[in-house]
């Protein structure tokens, strides 16, 4: 029994040893390691639509942490930041930020896609340092920073008609978005007039009733032309 328990001892301290070590060794690294923002610009060519807003998307293709997307709402224009991204060992990590539409009509959303390499690197005294680099897909060169550029309108612009496509003649005084100016006027024919409601609904009675009163007075005078006729021959 003795040395049985003797073994259990010696096994409880070697385990709390080995989870000392570990929690030390997490500690220090921590003291030392690195970490990541990434800063994402969104402004605007021109005017800044009332309403308008997006949504920044970041994702990794091997830091696991992040291979679900990371939502950043962003309401108008501004600066957001996606992070910090804690580093305790070198490598290197890569990430990727694109904008995604808020669904305002009055706004040509900025569709560029950015890469980011997070190279982690040991540094002096033993600490970590990182070096983000950014470029944008498509381009040969880096980034100097993500720059989402949207552009607002006043309008909305017509849907783009295929290659072929026959349009038919715009209607007299409509714009090429279906707005009418006001200083244009309709042909009657194309006006639109509503029904009549409440007092203006019963013109028509009113008219029916002339036009009877109407012809009865004619057929009076008929009479009374007929019978002063016959009273002048006699």
């Amino acid at each position: 029994m003795t040395g049985k328990r003797t073994a259990a001892v010696l096994w409880t301290a070697a385990l709390l040893l080995v989870l000392c070590g570990a929690a030390v060794l997490r500690t220090k690294a921590a003291g030392y390691g690195a970490s990541l923002v990434i800063p994402v610009s969104v402004e605007f060519d021109g005017r800044c639509p009332a309403g308008a807003s997006s949504e920044i998307l970041v994702w990794s293709s091997d830091d696991s942490r992040f291979t679900t997307p990371v939502r950043i709402p962003v309401s108008g224009g501004g600066t957001v930041y996606f992070g910090p991204a804690e580093y305790l060992a070198p490598g290197s990590y890569h990430y990727h930020v694109i904008q995604r539409s808020g669904g305002s009509a009055l706004v040509d959303y900025d569709s560029a896609e950015y890469e980011v390499t997070a190279g982690v690197l040991n540094g002096s005294n033993g600490r970590l340092l990182v070096n983000p680099v950014y470029r944008k897909k498509g381009s040969s060169g880096k980034s100097g920073a993500i720059r989402f550029v949207n552009r607002g309108r006043t309008e909305v612009s017509p849907a783009p008609v295929p290659a072929g496509t026959r349009q038919a003649a715009s209607p007299q005084g409509l714009s090429a978005h279906g707005a009418v100016p006001a200083s244009v006027v309709l042909p009657a024919e194309r006006r639109f007039i509503p029904a009549a409601t409440g007092d203006s609904a019963a013109a028509p009675g009113w008219l029916a009733g002339m036009m009877c009163a109407s012809g009865a007075g004619l057929a009076a005078i008929a009479r009374y032309s007929r019978k002063q006729a016959r009273s002048t021959g006699t």
